[in-house]
């Protein structure tokens, strides 16, 4: 299973910022934590604002607020470096049943052995 490393460069009352760098070791993947927001007061409330990616060839993500019933909120494919920008439509807000406050992820092809993807999110959390 791939593994994800979370570095919070910004953590405020209402804004997260993160960098995810996810590793992966040849196995199929799904779940992975890019950010843990369990104990966030009011999860339902996170939203993504800014989304930045860069992935392999072959291998894609499907980006997920976490819940007893998934949110699925961006699909993206291989050998993709992109930038989205949802802030100004109030950015993409947590649609998952019973949220957890998770943002989690699936790898949509098996990520070779140290092949990484990069992931930068701008998160809000009213």
């Amino acid at each position: 299973m791939a593994s994800a490393d979370t570095y919070i460069v910004q953590d405020g009352s209402k804004h997260v910022n993160i960098r995810v760098k996810v590793t992966g070791d040849g196995v199929a993947s799904s779940d992975l934590v890019l950010y843990d927001g369990s104990d966030l007061k009011n999860p339902e409330q996170l939203s993504i604002h800014q989304l930045w990616v860069i992935t392999p060839s072959s291998t894609g993500l499907v980006i997920k607020f976490d819940g007893s019933t998934n949110d699925a909120v961006a699909t993206i494919p291989g050998a993709k470096m992109d930038h989205m920008d949802f802030k100004y439509a109030g950015g993409i807000k947590n649609q998952a049943s019973s949220p957890t406050g998770n943002i989690t992820a699936d790898v949509t092809n098996v990520l070779a052995t140290d092949e990484v993807i990069y992931l930068g999110l701008d998160l809000h959390k009213s």
